[in-house]
């Protein structure tokens, strides 16, 4: 499946009866928690851009600071941001697709296109992560890279690069 199509998939994602919030557990992301520039510099640099065909996808996105920054210094990447929650930041996308949905919802979707980096922060944060039977089993199968700014380990990731303020780059093991 292309990322086009897959965009077409994820937007066609329906609210469910009685709205996001009843699904699952989540807080609100806040604007001083996310990453800078230098961290995404420090981390997407690593990986390679042939072709203009890079796929990134920032799951549980937030406002959609670190999608925008990764876009605005990759341009030629196609970059998609994912939350439960729609941000008045996203009226502003500068090219990135942002999708309100709940992101295992997404995950459900057969055959995605492999992106090249999965970006994730502020989530990977308990060993909950480490038992979930849906999301670092996806990442492993249809992503290289885990950009987060998660623990020293991720299992089925190996960590291959320290970015600035706590962030770090897992390469699939």
């Amino acid at each position: 499946m292309s990322y086009k199509e897959f965009c077409k998939k994820v937007s066609n994602i329906k609210e469910p009866a009685g709205g996001w919030k009843k699904r699952g557990f989540f807080s609100r992301s806040r604007k001083d928690n996310a990453s800078n520039k230098d961290i995404i510099k420090s981390c997407v640099d690593l990986i390679p851009s042939q072709d203009n065909k890079v796929n990134g996808i920032d799951l549980f996105c937030g406002h959609g600071f670190t999608a925008k920054w990764t876009k605005k210094r990759y341009p030629h990447y196609n970059v998609m941001g994912v939350d439960i929650f729609k941000f008045a930041d996203w009226d502003e996308p500068e090219d990135v697709d942002f999708f309100q949905c709940d992101v295992m919802d997404v995950l459900k979707i057969k055959n995605p296109p492999k992106f090249d980096f999965v970006i994730t922060m502020n989530t990977l944060r308990s060993d909950k992560w480490d038992r979930d039977e849906y999301f670092l089993p996806w990442c492993k199968e249809n992503t290289k890279y885990i950009i987060s700014n998660a623990g020293n380990t991720i299992q089925g990731f190996t960590l291959k690069k320290r970015g600035e303020k706590g962030v770090k780059l897992y390469e699939v093991s």
